[in-house]
């Protein structure tokens, strides 16, 4: 490509010449251009040869995501307003700023670091889940390096447990989301191979990207052990399944880019921004559309809906639901109350559940708590069956959202060619037309 010809910047245009090489400009290619001109900070020589890599390149990046975060370093982005890095006070997050000429090293790495290496770690501090009752808890945590896998065995509902952060609305669209027929949340992720990961989510029908390294918030008190402090698997081992941790942190990292939840905190990189919140992060994940559906209240603070019903009859739109189960399609129940049965809670105020089936014999739904299986110790209930008249109405007041169904594509039809020979010797041995004939 001739126009590398033109940079300025000798180490600059021989890294971008090896990566013009095959007209695609990859994530390493990209993090070594990037980590090079940062080294000594940024002279107006290489900023300038950093935005003509960009604009040269557009169409001849590896992908979307390399693509998007090349973008966010060198031009501008929301989240470059600051530099977090796991802090969690206030007063320790450090200004940061978009690229420019005589951005000094230590900035220039921060942003690189920031959207290609993982390295600004959200918050880990929650106000703590009030649904447990937990509304003024203050809750801060530590990182420390998961050796975990990231799938095993694909993603379901039945792999999360939420952790200590009003992050139910998080964690059920997860769970409907890796449920539903026709989708695979794993491509949300794409692997850089060197422990990081790009995770993609959509905003007004835009792909956005961020990068999570393996760093996962721990406490020191999980059943008297160490666990993943927020969204896990069902053991809360930091060693194990982390597809849920990774998405529950990309989340909260994304929410400094743009607001993730309606009213939510502005510019917010935590845990603690991300708390509370309606059924936004299925139409994020998927940008699938979804409406909802409300047994009690005339509208939420959900402004990410495309279509908003009330009936206080159960009947109305149980039908609708039922339909949307029977495609394939997990919809997600919002509880405003409590109900508890033998000791146990079924239903939970403030809480989020997955709705994952309906049983035709018993005329049940399915229900499933983003909390988890628990156990015999714990309060509450995995997964249990209810009818719609037990959150159809005015004391659990519940509210459905229903995403719009995602298109299963077909099974592409394969063309088979093969050879007819017949071995009969004579015609009186042969098959007459109509007959039955065996082929091996």
């Amino acid at each position: 490509m001739s126009w590398t010809n033109d940079l300025q910047n000798g180490s600059l245009k021989s890294l971008a010449q090896q990566a013009a090489s095959d007209n695609s400009f990859n994530y390493d290619e990209m993090l070594s251009i990037l980590q090079s001109a940062a080294d000594n900070g940024i002279t107006s020589s290489e900023y300038s040869d950093l935005k003509s890599i960009y604009s040269n390149s557009e169409e001849n990046f590896a992908n979307n995501y390399v693509k998007t975060i090349s973008y966010n370093a060198i031009y501008t982005n929301p989240a470059n307003s600051n530099w977090w890095g796991g802090v969690t006070k206030d007063s320790a997050v450090k200004s940061l700023g978009n690229m420019s000429a005589g951005l000094s090293e230590k900035k220039a790495t921060w942003l690189v670091d920031k959207w290609f290496l993982g390295l600004d770690l959200p918050m880990p501090i929650s106000g703590g889940d009030p649904a447990q009752g937990d509304e003024d808890a203050d809750y801060a945590f530590s990182y420390q390096i998961s050796d975990g896998q990231l799938f095993i065995d694909g993603a379901e509902a039945a792999d999360i447990s939420q952790g200590l952060a009003g992050t139910c609305y998080v964690l059920a669209s997860m769970g409907i989301v890796a449920s539903t027929e026709g989708y695979d949340i794993q491509d949300n992720f794409v692997d850089n191979g060197n422990g990081t990961y790009g995770i993609k989510f959509n905003f007004n029908n835009e792909e956005l990207y961020t990068t999570v390294n393996l760093d996962v918030p721990i406490t020191n008190n999980w059943g008297g052990r160490l666990g993943v402090a927020y969204g896990s698997n069902q053991d809360h081992d930091p060693d194990g399944e982390i597809w849920m941790t990774l998405l529950e942190k990309a989340y909260a990292q994304i929410n400094s880019q743009v607001y993730v939840r309606t009213g939510g905190d502005p510019g917010s990189h935590s845990y603690q921004g991300i708390e509370g919140g309606w059924a936004s992060p299925i139409k994020h994940l998927t940008n699938q559309d979804y409406k909802q559906y409300s047994s009690y209240y005339h509208a939420t603070g959900d402004s990410f809906h495309s279509g908003y019903y009330r009936s206080t009859d159960p009947n109305t739109y149980k039908q609708t639901i039922i339909d949307a189960l029977n495609n394939g399609q997990p919809c997600y129940l919002s509880s405003q109350g409590t109900v508890k049965e033998n000791n146990k809670y079924t239903f939970i105020s403030g809480h989020a559940f997955i709705i994952l089936s309906y049983n035709e014999e018993t005329d049940k739904f399915l229900l499933r708590n983003p909390w988890g299986d628990g156990g015999s110790g714990w309060s509450h209930i995995g997964e249990f069956e209810a009818s719609i008249e037990e959150f159809w109405n005015s004391t659990i007041k519940g509210t459905v959202a229903i995403p719009e169904l995602i298109e299963v594509e077909p099974e592409p039809e394969v063309e088979i060619n093969y050879t007819l020979a017949s071995d009969a010797s004579t015609m009186a041995t042969a098959a007459d037309e109509g007959e039955s004939i065996t082929f091996t």
